[in-house]
């Protein structure tokens, strides 16, 4: 199984409200979701919790509609280097509905002198996934426990592609908007299963003491958690790499500091002699400059290789997004358009809000440590000199949460 739904159980009185509701027949429920994910053709099994008040549905996609889905909406996919190149050397001819006949010559792209690129010219291409014998060949068969597939479509393909049929709007599609349905209590969660398999060989290759942070299985982490979850470690793995430079440099200033200790015999006379503290900080410079700078780098390459180029225009639109729909002025698309002169507004009013509320807190603690010093000074056998400063702390306790709750 691939997906799990988490339906709340309703109540007589929420079943009887939605009857009576003059939406009642738009509403989605859990009975018009199962029927909607089965006209498209999922797999379902349901069952209900131990306790009794949440019903769990689990999906999933046979490989027949799977390829099918990937084909209506051009799932993108890797290409295979070897058939790529094979396919360019042969060339293709073929006759047109007009009855003419068409030809491709075949031809040859060079890896070029060496040294110019690391990338071979066929090497991390995707393309639009199509069921056609001759097209679908061309594509990479996916990874599944190191062993290569029969198809393309690994754990993750098949993932995005089951979401994307769920969510979506277009033909053949489920159109169910998970999003709106979590945030008005219909459905309580949705998430992808784990595969025992996958894990075991994640756990395997990844969670061991003596790997170093460059040999860091960062495809199969895509693999399994996805590009997002991939991608952010990938740049913990490259983060952590980097600082060993960096580290050794800070070593060598702390063992100078160490010799001075021995010769001044004073730690603060020490510490005023560590003339390696300026080439450390020059260290550190040109290491923030080279992180960002070869971050960029390593990002785009990363992009490249997982196909994650041009990922936003592929990128839904958030559900608590405002604004008005419009034809937009670049391509003539539907979109969702938010005045500027409103949002100028917005951020104004925020803005003025912010700085009051930090006149507020600066007025508070102010007056908290104004009370506790004269508190503080006061005869040691008052009353105010005992239990001020509780008294003080307690408010400036209450006051701390207040404030935040507000914020």
């Amino acid at each position: 199984w691939d997906v799990c739904m988490v339906f709340p159980v309703k109540t007589d009185k929420q079943i009887e409200k939605e009857k009576q509701s003059k939406n009642h027949e738009n509403i989605l429920d859990f009975t018009k979701i199962v029927n909607l994910l089965r006209s498209s053709g999922f797999e379902t099994i349901q069952y209900f919790s131990i306790q009794n008040d949440e019903i769990y549905v689990k999906v999933r996609l046979d490989l027949k509609h799977l390829s099918f889905y990937a084909d209506v909406i051009n799932y993108n996919l890797p290409l295979d280097e070897e058939k790529l190149k094979n396919k360019a050397l042969e060339g293709k001819d073929w006759i047109d509905e007009s009855g003419n006949a068409k030809f491709i010559k075949p031809f040859n792209i060079s890896d070029g002198p060496t040294g110019l690129t690391n990338f071979r010219p066929y090497q991390y291409l995707y393309g639009n996934y199509d069921q056609a014998p001759e097209i679908a060949s061309l594509f990479s068969n996916g990874l599944y426990l190191s062993n290569y597939l029969t198809h393309p479509f690994s754990p993750i393909h098949r993932l995005k592609i089951i979401y994307n049929i769920i969510q979506s709007n277009s033909e053949h599609s489920c159109n169910i908007n998970t999003n709106s349905l979590i945030h008005n209590n219909i459905l309580l969660a949705i998430y992808p299963l784990h595969d025992k398999l996958l894990v075991q060989e994640l756990i395997d290759k990844w969670l061991d003491w003596y790997k170093p942070p460059w040999k860091q299985p960062n495809d199969l982490i895509k693999e399994y958690f996805g590009e997002h979850i991939g991608l952010y470690f990938y740049f913990l793995a490259f983060y952590t790499t980097t600082l060993l430079p960096l580290s050794i440099i800070g070593l060598l200033v702390t063992f100078h500091l160490i010799i001075n200790i021995s010769i001044y015999g004073s730690f603060y006379a020490a510490l005023s002699r560590v003339y390696s503290v300026p080439i450390f900080c020059l260290a550190i410079c040109i290491y923030t400059q080279y992180l960002c700078m070869y971050w960029k780098r390593n990002e785009k390459i990363i992009s490249l290789k997982w196909g994650m180029l041009n990922y936003e225009d592929n990128e839904s639109i958030r559900l608590e997004y405002e604004g008005q729909p419009e034809i937009s002025y670049i391509d003539g698309s539907k979109t969702i358009y938010f005045s500027p002169v409103l949002k100028k507004k917005r951020v104004f009013r925020s803005r003025c809000l912010i700085v009051l509320s930090i006149f507020i807190v600066i007025i508070c603690f102010s007056a908290a440590f104004y009370a506790k010093y004269y508190f503080t000074h006061q005869k040691e056998t008052s009353y105010l000199f005992i239990y001020g400063p509780s008294i003080v702390s307690f408010a400036n306790a209450i006051q701390v949460v207040l404030l935040g709750y507000f914020y």
